[in-house]
């Protein structure tokens, strides 16, 4: 585990200087960026779910005796919240899909008219 990650959990994030701030952050996105993209399948998804445990990581904060709990408990956050997005945006998942396969219908549909009319000339 990164002295960085320790320093989440240890100090106050407010009291960090912006740079800390920074690193701490982007080793954090580094832990869980591959994870969350495996569910989610969406780059900016991804950006958004982070920023939002990162967020829930740093104002509820636990005591950790062990390295391991910490990193664990850290992605635990991260997968919560991608449950959690995913619950949110599910009712938006169903009517993706019926649009792609309207589309499908439509350019299919095109073809087969016009090879049915060359037959019948």
């Amino acid at each position: 585990m990164s002295n960085r990650l320790q320093l989440l959990l240890a100090a106050d994030f407010a009291d960090l200087s912006e740079p800390i701030q920074e690193e701490i952050y982007y080793e954090f996105y580094d832990l869980v960026y591959g994870q969350i993209l495996y569910v989610v399948r969406d780059h900016a998804a991804v950006e958004d779910i982070i920023q939002e445990s990162f967020i829930k990581v740093i104002t509820s904060k636990p005591n950790f005796e062990m390295e391991s709990k910490m990193r664990g408990w850290l992605r635990v956050v991260a997968k919560n919240s991608t449950m959690n997005y995913l619950r949110k945006n599910k009712k938006y998942r169903n009517l993706v899909i019926p649009l792609s396969s309207r589309q499908v219908k439509k350019t299919k549909q095109p073809a087969r008219v016009g090879t049915q009319s060359a037959r019948a000339v």
